[in-house]
């Protein structure tokens, strides 16, 4: 049995070398994000910006016209055993005309985005119109799972929400962004940090603690045998 669990210690080697592109980056609100690696997009000047208790706050209100949003361009999908993940909190205190809280992922590889409008009371998911209530006045915790970038699971403050899918076609270059990226509306939004990234999925956090326990066993096993022979040497 122990030398099976040798031979099988390369093979899970190979599995955990899938993790090898894992990265993260994380937008925690401590600055403005253009001083951060973000790309700042604006029109017409700009929004009202202040940084306020590690938040961003954004406001739009005063003029219709106003666009003022954040992207990343360095974004990849995940490989095997491992998942993209994006996760934002925010709460929107004023929305004026429609949605324009917004955050965009664009995926690399294949054409497909999508793009999740948040506003005081609910959010709307672009692809199909879908709207998911929210409990206004309040921070709201939102997370995104996807193992290959086209199916998606939506989590609001923990809770699974929502499966969808990337629309396609998309003209849109890979990035992330966040922010009010539409003329003809306005708001007042708060961001509390934005993240995105890839980890590793948890069955493969379990292959790679088997492959420790695997590997302590052979060195044991290999110790055992190298008493063994040199007490039966000695004799």
């Amino acid at each position: 049995m122990s030398r099976v669990l040798c031979l099988l210690t390369p093979l899970l080697f190979v599995v955990s070398v899938v993790n090898a592109e894992q990265y993260w980056i994380a937008y925690e609100g401590n600055d403005f994000p253009e001083n951060e690696g973000w790309t700042r997009h604006t029109y017409a000047g700009g929004a009202e910006r202040w940084l306020e208790d590690g938040s961003l706050a954004i406001d739009t209100t005063g003029d219709l016209e106003i666009t003022d949003w954040y992207s990343h361009s360095d974004i990849r999908g995940p490989g095997l055993g491992e998942t993209f993940v994006a996760e934002w909190r925010l709460r929107v205190d004023e929305s004026l005309v429609y949605y324009n809280a917004d955050l965009t992922i664009a995926r690399p590889d294949l054409p497909g985005d999508l793009t999740i409008e948040h506003t005081t009371d609910h959010i709307r998911i672009f692809d199909d119109w879908t709207t998911i209530d929210i409990t206004p006045g309040e921070f709201h915790s939102y997370r995104l799972e996807s193992q290959d970038m086209d199916a998606y699971t939506l989590f609001i403050d923990g809770v699974p929400v929502y499966d969808g899918y990337f629309q396609t076609p998309s003209v849109l270059d890979p990035f992330l962004a966040f922010g009010d990226a539409i003329r003809g509306a306005g708001s007042l939004s708060r961001w509390d940090y934005v993240r995105f990234g890839i980890v590793p999925e948890p069955c493969s956090l379990i292959l790679l603690v088997l492959m420790s326990v695997v590997s302590s066993i052979c060195r044991n096993r290999r110790c055992t045998y190298r008493n063994e022979f040199l007490l039966r040497s000695e004799r």
